[in-house]
């Protein structure tokens, strides 16, 4: 039962994401389809006058089927590698101390943090997958009315693309927002703001509760979206979670 409700899964996912990139949802596409099915019938007609109806018919629906299956299934073959996002607190959520000189030159501790919650992101049979980006594609509600955001891979140096491959048996983090301790402020780690300064974003967030959209993709694998409840505290912070 577990490896059938896998595979009709997998089938699941495969259909959703032709669905979303098959041309046929172009309208001059749909006009070529409509010429085809147009021509297939003339030619139908012609031959019902050598063969039984029924010959025609099932040789018209072979080839419809046969151009969909033909286009579909290569959205199946990929589904069966997959990328996943997780949120997991032992490891997705990253303190930064706050230090500062005290009257003898010497750092020391002041009893806050930079805290940064991040999301992982693994292939789910261990097998490379390159290309990988993930987006903040909507905040419901939207206080920042700017659209879907690149993320930062966590560790990225400052100018390096947005992009980045995952090993075999690898995990990688992106950061997704943090709570800046010392001013009681909540903001999203915008990969725009943070490293090519295409354009200008506020990405501060008021106090609220908030579903985040994130969307992953990557070579050969199919879309990954999931959604996570932040709730943002002035007094006591933000709570991260993942919604299953």
């Amino acid at each position: 039962m577990a490896g059938w409700f896998k595979q009709s899964r997998q089938i699941s996912t495969a259909f959703k994401d032709w669905f979303h990139d098959t041309p046929l949802r172009i309208g001059g596409w749909i006009m070529w389809l409509i010429a085809f099915m147009a021509g297939l019938v003339a030619v139908a007609i012609w031959f019902q006058q050598h063969f039984p109806p029924w010959y025609v018919w099932m040789g018209f629906a072979a080839v419809v089927f046969g151009s969909i299956m033909g286009s579909f299934i290569p959205y199946y073959r990929r589904s069966k590698t997959t990328i996943e996002l997780f949120f997991n607190s032992d490891t997705c959520i990253l303190r930064s101390p706050i230090y500062s000189e005290n009257a003898r030159g010497e750092s020391e501790y002041t009893y806050q943090d930079n805290v940064v919650y991040m999301v992982g992101i693994k292939s789910t049979n261990s097998k490379q997958v390159e290309n990988i980006e993930v987006k903040l594609k909507k905040i419901e509600p939207d206080v920042l009315h700017c659209g879907e955001l690149v993320l930062n891979p966590r560790g990225i140096t400052k100018g390096s693309l947005s992009t980045f491959t995952i090993n075999r048996d690898d995990t990688k983090y992106v950061e997704v927002i943090e709570w800046y301790e010392p001013l009681s402020e909540a903001g999203i780690h915008s990969y725009e703001n943070y490293n090519v300064r295409v354009r200008t974003i506020e990405t501060n967030i008021p106090e609220g509760n908030y579903v985040f959209t994130l969307l992953a993709t990557g070579n050969n694998v199919p879309r990954c979206e999931k959604q996570f409840q932040v709730t943002i505290n002035n007094k006591s912070g933000i709570v991260f979670e993942e919604i299953t």
